[in-house]
């Protein structure tokens, strides 16, 4: 005789079986699993990678792993199939805060044979309180001033400009408005704000009628710049450079001495070598951004037409040798970038030239366009590049990464970044902002669901990025619920009021006692539709965070005003919410728990047990008789003061029995108040409150 046993342990799962025979018994292992890890207890931070483990599943060949947040009513997959010999498995917890989780894993092909954690275990979340939003980490103001010297003649004074600041004015305005922590320097100092910006700094070494080089200009005094250029550097060294020079030594008229364009272009080059070997910096940090030199059309005086052409042709020679010849001949470690003013000018110089005022110096036009020249250069030079999300993204996830590309400044400079997010393209609502972030990438926490956010980046003390925007994905609720009045038996509601097309085109929550305020609209009421009803999201058991109207279908969801999705939430931080859901005259309620939220949705089902309402069966009412329970909300409360009364028949019932239309007296929802109203329904309920907070 053999007799066959299975043990089992607390979860039901067989640990081996036994055959006994005469005078001999056999023990044989059975296909078993059992959780190791987490089994009860821990406590896991969410978006945290953790290890979950099991043992016993030797003759498995692969196990699947799940876990709940609803004590195992639902089961939600973490992976399909995994090696069972592994023992374990590397998982990143959903972003949820949450006391009662548990794991469960099965044999992939056979999910009878499966084990569960024997204790529940939570998640918490280090991020910021519902209450509180983004964090702030100040960018400081306080880091090295970015010291700039305009270097040149009279160009860079400013001569013909009436305010005496030429390129400088506008330029010192744009980097201002960029963001740049700067500070102009130089021995001169001559000029006003266009703008009147009283922060204006009028420091420069422009020095009009100067050369680049000796010889010198005999007619304007015997003066040139790489005399004094190591002095100019030495009072006020800078970290940028905006050299203009040589539009004297091409002239023909400003001396008795004729250069050629090599010549000069030879003295340009003397110029950066004395600032390459000003620095003992192995990383010659000063920055020199040069110029091609604007034409150079003067006659000094001499009228007549055409301008002398030996100029004109020994500008664009000397441009052609600077940038052919003298720039690509420097050292590597030299931070040079050309600046093309000749063409940003215009490439034909007419005595009309608005650009031009004496066919020398530039008209205020002509200045205004090299300041754009000059801060469009210093721009891509220092401004990083936003990457990712593209621009103007939609339906972005919260826990989004931001991306940017480097500019070439970050190549030979320790380059940080400071990262700004704002709720307006001004960024006069900064809701984040971080410092000297060491990568080019960063993920913020703190962000709201359905909520577009503009962001900008860039290298501490430089300018800012251009400004991108994106928005975050709505949070969905997707919520069932039942209406004892239009209740038909068999989970759904007849839709009367729909078919006779007495439903408002807007929800009737918009007076007292709602005072909801909201300006959902629709044309036409979509098919299926019950009635209108307001869906509020709460904190906390009493703080309504935020609400919605919304459409109740004869199914029992709750749906958005297209009649099919889940009802979506914007400007809404992500966290688990109590749902509360009042209708016009039935009794509001609450969930008993909140509703856990997996990625961007809420999900909470009233209807199956009164355990789901809070207050149980005093705030909800089974609307089925027979063994399986339906609950929903509780009708008759025709003043919607969460009190059925007396008030109710005689404030709502009495006055509008007898009448067709959409009323609160009409408790069954069939566009009619009759006796049925109050014998079916008030009798009934006479006494009823709402649990709802």
């Amino acid at each position: 005789m053999k007799i066959l046993i299975r043990n089992k342990n607390i979860s039901g799962i067989a640990i081996f079986c036994v055959i006994m025979s005469l005078g001999s018994f056999v023990k044989i292992s059975a296909q078993t699993i059992i959780v190791s890890s987490p089994n009860g207890g821990e406590n896991w931070e969410a978006n945290s990678i953790q290890t979950i483990s099991w043992t016993g599943a030797e003759s498995i060949t692969n196990v699947k792993i799940e876990y709940s947040l609803s004590q195992g009513i639902t089961w939600h997959e973490i992976i399909s199939s995994v090696d069972a010999s592994l023992e374990q498995y590397s998982w990143k917890v959903p972003n949820i805060q949450i006391s009662d989780v548990l794991i469960r894993i099965s044999d992939a092909s056979n999910s009878s044979i499966s084990d569960v954690s024997d204790k529940a275990f939570s998640v918490f979340k280090s991020e910021i309180n519902k209450s509180q939003g983004m964090q702030k980490n100040t960018i400081a103001t306080s880091g090295t001033t970015i010291k700039i010297m305009p270097l040149g003649d009279s160009i860079t004074e400013g001569v013909a400009d009436p305010l005496e600041a030429g390129y400088r004015s506008k330029l010192f305005d744009l980097l201002y408005s960029a963001g740049y922590n700067f500070d102009f320097v130089g021995n001169q100092s001559s000029g006003t704000s266009s703008t009147s910006n009283p922060n204006f700094d009028p420091d420069h070494e422009g020095r009009p009628g100067w050369f680049a080089g000796p010889p010198s200009p005999d007619i304007y005094g015997n003066h040139n710049i790489a005399d004094s250029l190591y002095k100019f550097l030495n009072s006020n060294p800078p970290d940028i450079i905006l050299l203009h020079i040589g539009t004297n030594d091409i002239s023909e008229t400003a001396s008795s001495y004729i250069k050629t364009a090599t010549q000069v272009a030879d003295q340009v080059n003397s110029l950066l070598n004395i600032i390459y070997n000003f620095t003992s910096d192995p990383n010659h940090n000063i920055v020199i951004f040069v110029a091609q030199v604007i034409d150079n059309i003067d006659n000094r005086g001499i009228e007549g037409s055409p301008y002398p052409q030996s100029i004109h042709q020994k500008t664009l020679d000397f441009n052609n040798y600077l940038e052919t010849i003298v720039l690509p001949s420097r050292p590597t470690n030299q931070k040079i970038i050309k600046i093309d003013m000749y063409d940003a000018l215009g490439l034909h110089y007419l005595v009309n030239n608005p650009n031009f005022y004496d066919r020398v110096h530039p008209s205020i036009q002509g200045y205004n366009v090299m300041a754009d020249t000059w801060f469009t250069a210093i721009q891509n030079y220092y401004q990083p590049v936003l990457s990712g999300p593209n621009n103007n993204a939609v339906n972005q996830a919260i826990d989004i990464t931001l991306s940017w590309n480097p500019p070439p400044a970050a190549f030979t400079m320790s380059a940080a970044y400071d990262l700004q997010i704002a709720s307006d393209s001004s960024f006069l609502n900064i809701v984040f902002e971080n410092s000297n972030i060491p990568g080019t990438s960063f993920q913020p926490t703190g962000f709201k669901f359905g909520t577009k956010y503009y962001w900008r980046v860039r290298i501490p003390g430089f300018g800012w990025s251009t400004v991108w925007n994106f928005t975050t994905k709505t949070m969905l609720v997707s919520t069932k619920i039942f209406l004892q009045g239009p209740y038909a038996g068999n989970s759904t509601m007849n839709t009367t009021l729909n078919s006779k097309g007495l439903i408002p085109a807007s929800p009737p929550y918009n007076t007292s006692p709602w005072n909801y305020g909201g300006t959902e609209n629709v044309n036409e009421i979509p098919p299926g539709v019950v009635d209108w009803v307001l869906v509020k999201l709460k904190a906390n058991d009493t703080t309504v965070t935020k609400t919605r109207a919304a459409f109740l279908k004869s199914d029992g969801n709750i749906v958005d005003l297209d009649g099919t999705n889940p009802v979506s939430f914007n400007d809404i931080l992500p966290g688990n919410y109590y749902i509360a859901v009042s209708h016009r005259n039935h009794l509001s309620v609450l969930s008993s728990v909140p509703a856990i939220l997996i990625n961007n949705l809420l999900t909470y089902d009233f209807s199956y047990d009164s355990s789901r309402f809070c207050g149980g069966g005093f705030g909800a009412k089974d609307l089925e008789t027979g063994s399986v329970s339906v609950w929903g909300m509780i009708a008759s409360d025709g003043n919607s003061d969460g009190l059925i009364n007396t008030e109710d028949l005689n404030l709502a019932w009495r006055p509008e029995n007898g009448f067709d239309k959409y009323l609160k007296g009409d408790y069954n929802l069939d566009g009619y108040v009759n006796a049925v109203d109050k014998n079916l329904f008030w009798r009934s309920n006479n006494g009823s409150n709402s649990q709802a907070q």
